[in-house]
């Protein structure tokens, strides 16, 4: 604690001036400090153990494998994060460097990296606010020294004891949202599960069953390769979204944790699909769309996929699954659709932070004008 008060000592004594810019006092300060601050390209030893020890819903995002899976499938560089105080470690953020990427051609849309760090950092019970504000600057700083477009970071909801702010966040010039999501209680019992839906859901389940929708699990890569995939990305198409090409570092074979996906059929046709990942006690919503077949003729393909893996995560041991993010203040006819959806399940409303920092002044402008331009010229 004694270091980072000095850190602090250091920053409000000595300012940035003509003889000393902002570059040098930032190098001076980080030799002092220099046992704080320690950055490596592959995970410690304990990395994973580490984050489970210090949050007991420690999220996939932050692993050692959600580093293996980025790495293979889109060539983005993984950083370690460690920060010291006294000798001990207080908080360890995994930093992702990565690229606008196309992944059906494998290369790089453009050649700035931009950086993010998910559910992250992961901090020691009861960090203090020192802590939380040297461990933001030296991510801020990070990203910055390597040249990143922009730093997205989005704090861990579910740390226990620690809240990155929003104060601290814009302290460091990080631009904020307020976003949310709904967790589903897994501990409690089918009926008492059942009990928190709205009247809706049950309506919704049981016009689908008199429909003859049924739930197929995908089974094989195979499967998920030349089925599921190929289903998602023509949804997601067709609502002018970008798909992305099968990837076996996203299918786990015979493992509660893991990748799990599931379609929804009626009379062998698909009318939607979603996946369910399953990690350290938590399962959470994946890849979910639905068939504009399915939208035309008011199929509930999605409610009865939603039961589904509230079944399987249960089954599968998780505690609680996360329906995913909702935006909390919803500006369109669609985010109002998926707010009501979600909420409907009854599922515990928490809200936490979206934090964003520019590197490059004119990013906002002119990312939303090349979109602009590309749209004309297609």
């Amino acid at each position: 604690m004694e270091n980072l008060q000095s850190y602090e000592k250091l920053t409000n004594f000595i300012k940035p001036s003509r003889f000393i810019n902002k570059h040098f006092l930032s190098r001076l300060i980080s030799r002092y400090m220099k046992n704080l601050f320690k950055v490596t390209s592959t995970p410690p030893i304990d990395w994973d153990s580490w984050n489970t020890a210090h949050c007991s819903t420690a999220p996939f995002i932050q692993s050692s494998q959600w580093a293996n899976i980025l790495t293979e499938i889109e060539k983005s560089e993984p950083l370690y994060v460690r920060i010291y105080s006294n000798g001990s470690l207080i908080s360890q953020s995994l930093l992702m460097k990565r690229f606008y990427y196309d992944r059906f051609t494998n290369t790089k849309k453009f050649f700035l990296p931009y950086f993010e760090c998910l559910h992250g950092p992961i901090f020691i019970q009861n960090a203090s606010d020192l802590n939380i504000k040297y461990t933001l600057k030296s991510l801020s700083d990070l990203a910055q020294k390597n040249l990143s477009t922009h730093f997205l970071l989005i704090p861990n909801f579910q740390q226990e004891c620690t809240e990155i702010n929003k104060t601290s966040l814009e302290q460091f010039g990080f631009k904020v949202k307020p976003w949310a999501t709904y967790l589903i209680d897994l501990t409690i019992d089918y009926d008492s599960i059942r009990a928190k839906f709205s009247p809706k859901v049950r309506n919704k389940l049981n016009k689908a069953l008199r429909s003859g929708i049924s739930i197929k699990k995908v089974e094989s890569y195979s499967e998920f390769e030349t089925v599921y995939c190929p289903e998602l990305n023509k949804i997601k198409t067709l609502a002018g979204l970008y798909g992305d090409p099968a990837s076996r570092s996203q299918w786990t074979e015979n493992t509660s944790n893991g990748y799990h996906y599931y379609l929804a059929y009626k009379d062998e046709q698909i009318l939607g699909c979603i996946g369910l990942l399953v990690f350290n006690g938590t399962a959470t919503e994946i890849g979910s769309a639905i068939s504009p077949e399915a939208l035309e003729r008011k199929y509930p393909a999605q409610d009865l996929l939603h039961w589904h893996i509230i079944t399987e995560a249960k089954k599968l041991g998780a505690k609680s699954l996360d329906l995913a993010g909702v935006n909390p203040y919803p500006e369109t006819p669609k985010e109002h659709g998926i707010q009501s959806f979600k909420k409907k399940w009854g599922g515990q409303y928490i809200t936490y932070n979206i934090a964003t920092k520019n590197f490059i002044p004119a990013k906002d402008f002119l990312a939303k004008h090349t979109k602009r331009l590309i749209a004309l010229m297609s």
